[in-house]
């Protein structure tokens, strides 16, 4: 069956006679701990150091998750060259990127679809109260924490005293 031939009204009127239970939980450790989520999420390795179990005489034993097998952990042994094959189709070409904005985050919307969406919520002048500051002020108003007191001795204000330039690649 294409999308095209499906009666996509009648699904959503299915859908809509349910009374759907929605359950939105607090993230647990704040904000800091979604972000590290994510992090790990988003810029993870194809295989971490840990499922290595033993290189030896050329091949590469690793642990890995039997899905057909109701996520046994089982131990796979391949030669090494196969090993860093399979390892270098993870590795994403130039100007690949893992995380991309759709919606209204998509760089091709941003000045139309954005200033619509906000002018229809009302919230025009949540940009102005941003504009202007950098991330660690910005990250201080939207986590409450002060990024300038001193880690050591919460007392004093750190200063920036030099910036490490970032090379364009």
């Amino acid at each position: 069956m294409l999308p095209q031939d499906i009666n996509w009204n009648k699904i959503k009127n299915k859908l809509y006679e349910k009374n759907w239970i929605i359950y939105a939980q607090k993230p647990l450790g704040g904000v800091n701990s979604v972000l590290q989520y994510l992090g790990r999420y988003a810029h993870r390795v194809a295989i971490s150091n840990s499922r290595i179990v033993e290189l030896k005489e050329g091949n590469v034993s690793f642990r890995y998750k039997d899905n057909r097998n109701h996520g046994v952990q089982k131990i796979m042994t391949i030669q090494s060259v196969e090993f860093i094959r399979r390892f270098l189709q993870h590795i994403l070409p130039n100007n690949f990127y893992k995380i991309r904005y759709y919606g209204i985050l998509a760089s091709v919307h941003t000045s139309s679809l954005r200033e619509q969406c906000l002018a229809l919520i009302g919230k025009i002048t949540f940009l102005s109260k941003l504009e202007g500051l950098s991330a660690m002020e910005v990250y201080g108003i939207i986590t409450g924490k002060n990024t300038a007191l001193c880690p050591c001795c919460k007392n004093g204000r750190m200063e920036i005293v030099h910036r490490i330039p970032i090379p364009d690649n």
